[in-house]
């Protein structure tokens, strides 16, 4: 079994409250992988809520979020059984990510480009 906190350094506040985002020096939830890939996340926000997950890359693909400036901390041993190596995974959702922020940018233009920099900057890391 492996426990993690995940922080959003960079929530945005126009679309996200004070319910739906804590302090960026705050954690946003905590979870645990269970033996066999199972994810529970216990969120930490003024709405509190708790949700079960098939596996840790699926809760990533909605939950990663890294142009928030997602931070995933690993309490203990950096791997579960079961699981992917959690910076390789999280590598390959922050691709994901960019690839679909790309296509924003095909799509609408300039404003978008400043959010494909910061993703790049954060697999650079």
């Amino acid at each position: 079994m492996k426990l993690f906190t995940m922080y959003r350094r960079a929530v945005p506040t126009d679309t996200h409250d004070e319910n739906q985002r804590n302090a960026p020096d705050e954690p946003q939830f905590q979870g645990v992988v269970f033996d066999d890939g199972r994810v529970a996340v216990r969120w930490l926000t003024a709405k509190r809520s708790t949700s079960t997950w098939d596996n840790l890359e699926d809760m990533l693909a909605i939950h990663g979020h890294p142009e928030y400036g997602s931070e995933l901390v690993w309490h203990g041993p950096t791997e579960a059984v079961g699981v992917s190596v959690p910076h390789e995974l999280f590598e390959r959702i922050l691709d994901a990510h960019i690839q679909a922020a790309e296509a924003l940018v095909d799509e609408h233009g300039d404003p978008h480009r400043a959010i494909v920099r910061d993703m790049e900057r954060c697999l650079e890391q």
